[in-house]
């Protein structure tokens, strides 16, 4: 029996690593240069995009002063910005690819759980992704989020957005983001008007992004 016990741990150990593996560092057209993570079946980045797009702000600023996390109006771009907006080879989350995230975090009991234990495994999905800086981070997956205090307001990580909208119905049409609060993780709708931290993952862009009409960019500052 402890032999069985024994074999089933290394089979959860080199499960474990076949799913989760360091990848090659990438470079923006800036020469900014990224850790790679791969969770399940696929390649994200592990840091905060900072390539510099007119259509973005300073969102945290490191010890560097040059280095600095950017978040991004997404609902400025075009079509052709959206798709160029990460190096080759990678690009924006859709919203499977949120969820599929998400899922492999997702204990596959979980329906079974009662309503306290499904708060504490929702807790702890959020903790695998979350950065050591925050409290009761785990960082399990090398995913690294940090915490966004300075504008967010609630000390939320709301990053990764969604490179599509689910339609153009002017300024304040939703657009998708992936939050990861130290409750739990969610793939939900927001204001278009917000901006958001980038997370680019490896894969084509396959999706009919729709073009903006004439009158979204009217009276704004920033608009491709």
């Amino acid at each position: 029996m402890n032999l069985i016990k024994k074999l089933m741990s290394v089979a959860f150990v080199l499960q474990f690593i076949a799913s989760v593996a360091i990848a090659a560092t990438i470079s923006d057209k800036d020469g900014n240069k990224y850790k790679t993570i791969k969770i399940g079946k696929q390649h994200w980045m592990a840091e905060d995009y900072r390539f510099e797009h007119y259509n973005s702000q300073c969102a945290i600023r490191g010890d560097n002063p040059d280095d600095c996390i950017r978040a991004y109006a997404i609902y400025m771009m075009s079509d052709k910005a959206v798709r160029e907006l990460c190096p080759t080879g990678w690009r924006l989350p859709t919203k499977d690819d949120f969820i599929e995230l998400k899922n492999f975090l997702t204990p596959s009991n979980l329906s079974d759980m009662s309503e306290k234990q499904k708060r504490h495994a929702k807790a702890k999905m959020s903790s695998q992704l979350r950065s050591t800086v925050w409290e009761n981070g785990e960082d399990s997956y090398g995913f690294n989020a940090i915490p966004q205090r300075e504008w967010g307001g609630n000390g939320a990580y709301y990053g990764g957005v969604a490179g599509f909208y689910d339609g153009f119905g002017g300024s304040q049409a939703s657009m998708l983001f992936f939050g990861i609060t130290p409750s739990e993780i969610k793939v939900e709708e927001t204001s278009k008007s917000v901006l958001l931290r980038v997370r680019c993952v490896e894969g084509s862009f396959n999706l009919s992004v729709p073009q903006k009409k004439k009158d979204d960019c009217a009276g704004r500052l920033f608009c491709d």
